[in-house]
């Protein structure tokens, strides 16, 4: 039953453990009218709310159909932006291969992954979704982690992200890959927003961030932080996690179970994440049964009781969501092989300096 998938429990209740007491469908029929009543945006024919905790299954079964007549507007601040970025980074490749001590090397690729985190585990599972609570001094070293990724404030990559969430593969969707695979990527970034996306962005409930004293400082000084500690690289999710990889979970969206999880620190479990988009874990499977390492740090967090209030989606109510609406020929078999291949290539990949170093310094150098 679609109502099922509604129930929330917190990831402390036992459940990860093997404890997660039984939901029946009576009982999950009862919770869900109580629920609905609590909702206050709607996606077509169902409800959903931000803020409350309370999510109902991602239903995109009545999609509006893109407008094929729609021209987008080139914005040019952006472009140039953009184009400046990408220069500054070919350039800083060179300087990496020609002249950078490994130790520099290795400090941007470090700083590349810490503001993953403060993305990851900060702006998007704190508070866009906020499928966990967090202690100030958490809460200050995400945002911190986050600025480094130049990327927008937190409060509008919030509200465009439950946009997206809200609208997923319509025009109103901000980054919609039904536009095409370099849109999603970075194309909308580059783009004057569709007016159905601005539309829905005044109709998001925004209140838990309006009062959000770190989040309005960091909105209102976004650029200046950003000018004195920048330095990341952007996520690749908009893009490949909406195009490449399977459908376990619903196969009538555009998200998949993407292994770019493997690069992002367990941000691919799209399909998953888009069906139960309150799930902290963004992931079916523990941290140690799947490589995720945002959730193993939000895990480490709720230990020392920085973190607390993480929300999971039950077992049994992801089985039945999987059966009825998921791909039939996705098989665990065939996601454990996914998961040591990739996993092997991601290990290459985290090594590349060192490859990249031992290779200069052997082969490469006389040839320069």
């Amino acid at each position: 039953m679609d109502n099922i998938s509604d129930q929330v429990l917190p990831a402390n209740s036992g459940q990860m453990s093997g404890m997660c007491p039984e939901i029946t469908d009576n009982e999950a029929n009862n919770n869900t009218d109580n629920i609905n009543n609590k909702f206050n945006g709607t996606i077509r024919n169902k409800s959903k709310s931000y803020i409350s905790g309370e999510f109902s299954d991602h239903d995109v079964s009545n999609n509006d159909k893109l407008e094929p007549e729609f021209k987008l507007e080139l914005y040019w601040y952006n472009i140039t932006m953009a184009i400046l970025l990408h220069v500054a980074a070919v350039y800083g490749i060179y300087l990496g291969i020609k002249s950078a001590q490994i130790k520099t090397i290795l400090f941007a690729y470090l700083l590349a992954h810490l503001s993953t985190i403060g993305a990851q585990c900060g702006v998007h599972r704190l508070w866009c979704h906020r499928t966990y609570k967090a202690k100030p001094v958490l809460q200050y070293l995400l945002a911190f982690l986050y600025v480094l990724a130049f990327q927008d404030d937190i409060y509008k990559w919030s509200r465009d992200h439950r946009v997206h969430h809200k609208c997923a593969d319509t025009d109103a969707d901000p980054y919609s890959i039904k536009r095409g695979f370099f849109f999603a990527h970075i194309g909308w970034l580059l783009c004057r927003k569709h007016p159905s996306v601005i539309a829905q962005g005044h109709t998001i409930d925004m209140s838990d961030l309006d009062h959000d004293l770190l989040v309005q400082f960091e909105r209102r000084y976004h650029v200046p932080l950003a000018l004195v500690i920048w330095g990341a690289m952007p996520t690749l999710i908009p893009c490949a996690a909406h195009y490449w990889g399977s459908k376990p979970y619903d196969k009538h969206i555009e998200a998949t179970e993407c292994t770019i999880r493997h690069v992002m620190l367990g941000e691919g479990f799209h399909n998953y994440h888009h069906t139960y988009p309150w799930d902290y874990s963004m992931s079916e499977y523990g941290p140690i049964d799947a490589f995720n390492p945002a959730t193993m740090f939000i895990d480490l967090f709720a230990r020392l009781g920085w973190a607390y209030d993480m929300r999971r989606a039950p077992r049994d109510v992801v089985k039945q969501r999987m059966k009825r609406t998921g791909q039939a020929n996705v098989t665990a078999k065939t996601n454990r092989v996914y998961e040591w291949v990739t996993a092997t290539l991601y290990l290459m990949l985290m090594f590349y300096p060192f490859i990249i170093a031992g290779l200069w310094n052997n082969y490469l150098s006389h040839l320069v």
